[in-house]
């Protein structure tokens, strides 16, 4: 199969994936299942990350639920919906996501500093 062709990503028959594929698939939906319940936990603490960690939630728990639909669709071999096509818009979708919560990652420590420098001016003004 070339993979380049038209036909590899958007067969209107069902191609089953390689057991590879198949297990790296079943592995990322319970990743992303393993993920949410992890990052459920730590977005209620308070700190300078929880703008992070509810990020990171958001992003598993859109991600399983995805995962989820398009497992149904790939185990019921609907045809249009378990294309290969989905699964590559899916892995597109994923590493947009991670770039902003990287760049959000980033941002921390000037925050942190903002938050110090904040705290240190706060430190002299009479209340």
């Amino acid at each position: 199969m070339n993979l380049l062709s038209f036909d590899f990503w958007f067969n209107y028959r069902f191609l089953a994936l390689l057991p590879i594929f198949e297990k790296l698939f079943y592995g990322s939906v319970i990743l992303f299942l393993a993920l949410t319940v992890f990052f459920a936990f730590w977005k209620k603490k308070k700190s300078l990350y929880t703008g992070l960690w509810l990020n990171c939630y958001s992003f598993s728990l859109a991600n399983l639920i995805i995962g989820l639909i398009l497992l149904f669709f790939y185990y019921e071999q609907v045809a249009f919906f378990s294309a290969r096509a989905w699964l590559g818009l899916w892995g597109v979708e994923i590493i947009i996501w991670l770039i902003n919560i990287i760049k959000q990652l980033i941002r921390v420590p000037q925050k942190k500093r903002e938050l110090k420098a904040q705290m240190d001016y706060n430190r002299y003004i009479p209340r």
